[in-house]
C-alpha cells in the first residue's frame, strides 16, 4: 500500500509543478509583451502539461485495476 501512495503522490506532484510553470510563464508574459520565443516556451510547457495529464490518467486507470 505505501508503494502505491508514493507513486499517487509523484503523479500529483508532477501535475502541479507542469500546471505551476503554465502559470509562472503566463505572468512573466503578463508584464511584457511576449515574443516568438515567449509564445514557443508556452506551447512547450502546454503540451508538457498535457502530457504529464495524460500519463498519469493512464497510470490511475492502472493502479485501479491493480486494486481488484
Amino acid at each position: 500500500m505505501y508503494d502505491l501512495t508514493l507513486i499517487y503522490q509523484y503523479l500529483y506532484h508532477k501535475q502541479v509543478r507542469a500546471g505551476n510553470y503554465v502559470i509562472q510563464l503566463s505572468n512573466n508574459i503578463s508584464y511584457r509583451e511576449a515574443d516568438a520565443l515567449d509564445h514557443l516556451e508556452m506551447i512547450m510547457a502546454q503540451t508538457r502539461l498535457a502530457t504529464v495529464e495524460e500519463m498519469s490518467s493512464e497510470l490511475y486507470k492502472l493502479l485501479r485495476m491493480m486494486r481488484q
